[in-house]
């Protein structure tokens, strides 16, 4: 019959289990080329998760608003979602007023 193994106190400090230190990263594996090319591969991978987000974050905001300017004439073109939608704005305000006007003039000929 195999009986579960344990460790004494005879052993050597370093050889020792302590029940405190699990969990926490001992100095002696900050060390290890191991713990260290881990840790350098963590820091890169957040480096490149970063610029991606920050990619992402520069996409989006340049489909807001983009100035272009022609090379010919000069001009300064300005598109994105924000000039658009200032454009549908007043296309909006546009219609409902042409529509009011309609429907005065359409109450006006009912009244005659």
């Amino acid at each position: 019959m195999l009986r579960p193994y344990k460790r004494s106190l005879q052993q050597p400090v370093h050889e020792r289990s302590h029940a405190h230190d699990k969990g926490v990263v001992g100095a002696r594996s900050v060390q290890r080329p191991a713990y260290l090319e881990l840790e350098s591969r963590a820091k890169a991978e957040e480096n490149k998760i970063g610029l991606a987000g920050l990619r992402q974050i520069r996409n989006a905001a340049a489909a807001l608003r983009v100035e272009t300017t022609d090379a010919e004439s000069g001009e300064t073109v300005v598109s994105g979602a924000i000039p658009t939608f200032g454009a549908a704005v007043a296309t909006l305000s546009a219609a409902e007023s042409k529509e009011t006007e309609e429907r005065g003039k359409a109450a006006a000929s009912l009244e005659c």
